[in-house]
């Protein structure tokens, strides 16, 4: 995932590397975000996962859990305040 993740970023410096909640993408988001790569990740089922994917340095976050349209905004809120900063739009600026 991660080499394929730093080619991808290498077409274009708006690229999004989009990656699973899984043990291995949370691994693979962490080494690409430490490079400056941008990583949504994918198959969010629950806000505690939303938080695990900002620990690690996500930058947005593609949640699937029922209501996830309202309880997104307020998952990643609660992530940037104990991770980064406060955002209201589901993306958690560098």
């Amino acid at each position: 995932m991660v080499a394929e993740g730093s080619d991808l970023a290498k077409i274009h410096k708006n690229i999004v590397v989009k990656l699973p909640m899984t043990k291995d993408g949370l691994k693979a988001t962490k080494v690409l975000a430490g490079q400056g790569i941008k990583v949504n990740m994918t198959l969010v089922f629950s806000p505690s996962q939303a938080l695990l994917a900002a620990k690690v340095g996500a930058a947005t976050s593609a949640p699937s859990w029922e209501g996830s349209t309202t309880s997104a905004t307020t998952a990643w809120t609660s992530c940037a305040r104990s991770s980064r900063s406060t955002t209201t739009t589901g993306t958690i600026p560098r």
